[in-house]
């Protein structure tokens, strides 16, 4: 039996989705191969670069309101700098997978350290601490010597792959 590439519908919606029509009139879907315009590594992409997003949302949200979490352990505080910052590092890395984490990555994430500090200067309940920028860099520097070991890990390890 022959088949042929026939036009659907969703074609233009969803173009994962083939029709193909056999010479009998009968039509069966068929999901084309990752070669064919679909791409696992574009969705799951864009899906980081949502929780990117997100993530700086929600930091910069917990930066400006009059009273954010605050963990009961000494330096505490410093401590979330550290761990969200590492958290942005990471996902800065793996929403732009086309390039290693470099200066523009650093300067984004480091950058975006600075605004939240100048934010918090003009609010009357928060203030600005210069402490605050070094745990953020903290958390920066950490993940670029984690790197090495993400590199490891099977289920990652393709984001470093050409």
């Amino acid at each position: 039996m022959q088949f042929s590439t026939a036009s659907c519908l969703l074609g233009d919606v969803v173009p994962s989705i083939q029709v193909l029509a056999m010479h009998n009139g009968f039509y069966r879907f068929d999901r084309p191969s990752f070669h064919e315009g679909y791409s696992l590594r574009k969705t799951i992409t864009f899906a980081v670069r949502l929780l990117f997003i997100a993530a700086m949302s929600f930091i910069m949200y917990e930066a400006t309101i009059p009273k954010p979490f605050d963990p009961q352990v000494s330096n505490g505080d410093k401590l979330l700098h550290a761990l969200a910052f590492f958290s942005l590092s990471m996902l800065a890395d793996f929403s732009f997978p086309g390039s290693g984490f470099g200066f523009m990555k650093v300067l984004l994430v480091i950058g975006f350290g600075f605004l939240i500090e100048y934010v918090q200067s003009f609010l009357p309940w928060r203030s600005s601490d210069f402490a605050d920028i070094l745990a953020d860099g903290a958390g920066l520097f950490v993940y670029i010597l984690v790197i090495p070991l993400l590199r490891q890990l099977p289920l990652i390890r393709r984001r470093w792959a050409n």
